[in-house]
């Protein structure tokens, strides 16, 4: 009889399955039955399973989809003979000592219940994921908890253990319970929640399992709408595992914060929970539990009267509790419509306004000739700095920038009096990423070329690419005061205001200020 009982529940991924099979093959711990169950697929997995003619397999399937839940429950009940079970699924893989690595701990730990393994998160390409703020690239790299650790931090955050990674001993399904099949998303976390609550875990610290993480969130837990609703009424039933809690010091045990309502006549344990339930560190289907709670309690006259001996907690703070909550979130909702209207009112009056400004600046343009930027003179321009900055000019004319930024540097600290130098410069740091050190050449270009020239425009482009739109705006009002009728400013700037909603009302009070003086 083998030691160890995989259970490796398949559904529809055929791409994948060969790659789990064969590396539970390859385990360097060799005690153990593989048990396949594969979920109705529709692919072709079944094909590839019966392939196998390794004389540990069990290979089981279901005449139709009816939910992975159910094969695993009747693996564990009705085939399984193995002292500890291991889940494992058909888009995961493991590191080839991980049972090796699991068994040992389980062994030597007999107080134990479970074993789990950091994961590393992987592809469809079985490569390492790339994006690292995705959820999955890191979640499950937990450290050791108490068990009671554990369970303040699944009441609180949730779940953070890869089921496929798990060892947990079989009679841990029997005196806790198997899967329930009335959850689809949380059915692991729901097993969590009530093994901690009669066993110690412990998560190794190597990544021995690795947890595929589909394209398009395709996971079975993949972050789509109907996943993400359906986890949330989950959890809300899941939380009504706390309510066992009989006593005061276990409950303390799990929620330190809870110490204050101790009391040496006695404890309402539901009581206290619900306050857990409501504090702020708590979701929202946190919260909910928390308020029903409460509701049941108060409504016995002798619970309530007992809860009112031991913590001063009356009718009227009940119902500012309830009052405080939008468990529906549908006040937000309401709030969120009211700053839209007031957004869209905004956005609506400045573009009557535009549509008014571009009509006055068409007329400007009609009764003016539009001319090429001319730089404004600079009449205490020293000969011998144009003549310095022309030497400097063609590097860059050669496409040799950085070896001008030297020499460009050197032109400035020596107070140049060429604009030039400082717009070159200003472009440079721009370019770099150095926008603290772009400010200030661009600042001294203009003082030297003037508020509309090249240096002007330059420092609008970077202003607004850096998000500082009020800042760009001002410029670009300081070049239209100078030249009304240059067409391409003109356009450019209504061009750039149609795609900001709305404008910063400062912003828009000075522009509207620039134009008029036109």
């Amino acid at each position: 009889m083998p030691k160890v009982s995989v259970i490796l529940s398949s559904y529809n991924h055929a791409k994948f399955i060969c790659e789990s099979i064969e590396n539970t093959l390859k385990q360097t711990y060799a005690d153990f039955e593989l048990i396949i169950w594969d979920d109705g697929s529709s692919d072709n997995s079944w094909e590839l399973i019966r392939r196998y003619s390794d004389p540990r397999i069990k290979a089981f399937r279901n005449e139709k989809n009816i939910g992975g839940v159910f094969g695993v429950n009747k693996a564990i009940t009705e085939v399984a003979t193995g002292e500890y079970i291991a889940i494992h699924h058909s888009d995961d893989v493991w590191e080839l000592d991980k049972l090796q690595k699991q068994v040992a701990v389980l062994d030597a730990n007999p107080a134990l219940g479970a074993v789990f393994t950091n994961t590393l998160a992987i592809d469809e390409r079985s490569e390492p994921l790339a994006d690292q703020s995705h959820i999955y690239s890191n979640i499950f790299n937990q450290p050791n908890r108490s068990r009671q650790q554990w369970l303040r931090r699944f009441f609180f955050y949730g779940n953070a253990l890869c089921h496929p990674s798990v060892l947990i001993r079989k009679l841990c399904y029997e005196e806790c319970g198997l899967y329930l099949d009335s959850l689809a998303q949380l059915t692991d976390f729901d097993l969590w929640v009530r093994l901690c609550f009669k066993y110690e875990i412990h998560v190794l610290p190597e990544r021995l399992t690795r947890y595929r993480v589909r394209d398009a969130e395709m996971n079975a837990s993949g972050s789509r709408p109907e996943v993400r609703i359906r986890s949330r009424s989950e959890f809300h039933y899941i939380l009504k595992n706390y309510l066992r809690i009989g006593t005061f010091d276990e409950l303390v045990a799990i929620f330190p914060e809870a110490e204050p309502y101790r009391r040496g006549e006695g404890c309402v344990p539901q009581f206290v929970l619900a306050m857990m339930a409501v504090s702020e560190a708590s979701q929202p289907w946190g919260k909910m539990l928390g308020i029903e709670t409460l509701f049941d309690l108060m409504s016995d006259s002798d619970v309530k009267q007992r809860i009112m001996e031991l913590y001063q907690f009356s009718f009227r703070d009940f119902t500012a509790l309830t009052g405080k909550h939008d468990l529906f979130h549908l006040e937000a909702v309401v709030e969120l419509g009211r700053h839209i209207a007031s957004r869209d009112a905004l956005i609506g009056a400045q573009r009557t306004q535009l549509e008014e400004f571009a009509q006055q600046m068409q007329a400007v343009g009609t009764s003016c000739h539009s001319s090429p930027v001319q730089a404004s003179q600079n009449r205490s321009e020293r000969l011998e700095d144009r003549r310095a900055y022309e030497q400097v000019s063609r590097l860059l004319e050669t496409g040799q920038i950085q070896e001008s930024k030297t020499p460009l540097i050197e032109l400035a600290d020596k107070d140049s009096t060429c604009w030039d130098v400082y717009n070159d410069l200003g472009v440079q740091y721009f370019n770099d990423g150095d926008f603290a050190k772009a400010v200030p050449c661009f600042e001294k270009g203009m003082m030297l070329e003037g508020t509309a020239g090249v240096t002007a425009r330059n420092y609008a482009a970077m202003l607004l690419a850096t998000g500082n739109i009020e800042g760009a705006l001002s410029v670009w009002g300081g070049i239209l005061r100078e030249q009304p009728s240059d067409a391409a400013v003109l356009a450019f700037v209504r061009d750039v205001l149609s795609n900001i909603n709305p404008i910063p009302p400062s912003a828009w009070e000075k522009l509207v200020a620039d134009i008029r003086a036109i």
